[in-house]
């Protein structure tokens, strides 16, 4: 589990990165 976990990190932040931007 750790590729998921690696993934999941990732994910989470790209989606802060794009809130970020967004606002």
């Amino acid at each position: 589990g750790r590729v998921k976990l690696s993934r999941k990190a990732a994910l989470k932040e790209r989606a802060e990165k794009e809130t970020g931007q967004a606002a």
